[in-house]
């Protein structure tokens, strides 16, 4: 198993967190994740998967119940995450522990790589793009979920998260993050803002 520097402040909040993550952000994942399964393009039922960031596996879980058939895989830098996600996925869901930047794949493995409210965190967010499109297979997609600067409760977030010092890298306008994935190879990128609570903004982009 691949060891990160202990004083990565992301992987210390989240070694943190990960006992009483699923509890106290369950309004929010629950939905975020319903917002990104109801915007996935269409998949065929052998479906290979790689959940980018899985945290603790509740998109990964929600994904082996609409596609009962495909190969699950995810990869997330914090063990502790793995440790919970591995509790709750079928055996043959394949866990890794790597970085978004550093995917320890083959080229062409996926039909489809999905991160969810991650990629606010990824320190090299080019290089993790760079990997995700190697990853993907011909004809597949890449769908990133995150919250989204272009709504001004998000922005206010991420001024106070600054102020408080947890750790994230940066908060993304849409047209940045679309500006990223054109530069890392994606030819096509379709994107939808939507609230999913009256404070918090997100948006989904479909790339290939």
């Amino acid at each position: 198993m691949t060891e990160f520097p202990e004083n990565n402040r992301v992987l210390a909040e989240y070694r943190k967190l990960a006992p009483d993550y699923d509890r106290a952000w369950s309004g929010y994942i629950e939905a975020s994740i319903n917002a990104t399964l109801c915007r996935l393009p269409a998949l065929p039922d052998n479906a290979r998967i790689l959940d980018v960031g899985c945290g603790t596996g509740v998109l990964l879980a929600a994904l082996a119940e609409r596609f009962p058939h495909a190969a699950l895989t995810g990869v997330d830098p914090t063990g502790e995450m793995l440790a919970r996600a591995g509790q709750r996925l079928p055996l043959s869901t394949n866990l890794q522990q790597a970085p978004a930047e550093v995917l320890p794949f083959p080229d062409d493995s996926f039909d489809l790589v999905i991160s969810t409210s991650v990629f606010h965190y990824v320190g090299e967010p080019e290089k993790a793009l760079l990997e995700m499109h190697r990853v993907m297979r011909p004809g597949g997609h890449v769908v990133i979920t995150d919250w989204c600067a272009d709504y001004a409760g998000i922005r206010l977030l991420g001024l106070w998260l600054r102020l408080v010092r947890k750790p994230f890298h940066h908060i993304y306008r849409a047209s940045e993050l679309y500006g990223l994935l054109r530069e890392s190879g994606f030819r096509e990128a379709q994107c939808d803002r939507y609230k999913t609570s009256p404070l918090w903004g997100m948006m989904t982009l479909v790339a290939h």
